[in-house]
């Protein structure tokens, strides 16, 4: 992938293509995992990408779940936003995946 930047971003190949080639990271909304009354928080992700790495959330079930009243498994709600009066929950993320 470098050199293919290096051929891109190089003036003498004319490839007639965008020039702009990002290699950061992708952050993304964040996601907030809470109960199905929305009164408990377990779990906040800075993006989709990080709760796929984290809890295996794939993000097209975020981009499905996120900021609906569909409940995710049944059993949490899934927003992009904080909810303040949440109590957060006492569950370690290996016991949350549990």
């Amino acid at each position: 992938m470098f050199l293919e930047q290096y051929h891109l971003l190089d003036k003498k190949y004319n490839l007639n293509t965008l020039r702009v080639v990002n290699f950061g990271p992708q952050l993304g909304k964040s996601v907030y995992i809470y109960d199905i009354t929305a009164t408990i928080l377990y779990y906040h992700a800075q993006s989709t990408i990080s709760l796929k790495r984290h809890l295996g959330i794939h993000p097209s079930s975020c981009a499905k779940y996120v900021d609906t009243k569909i409940p995710f498994l049944g059993l949490f709600i899934l927003l992009s936003f904080p909810i303040i009066t949440a109590n957060l929950s006492n569950l370690s993320e290996t016991e949350f995946l549990d």
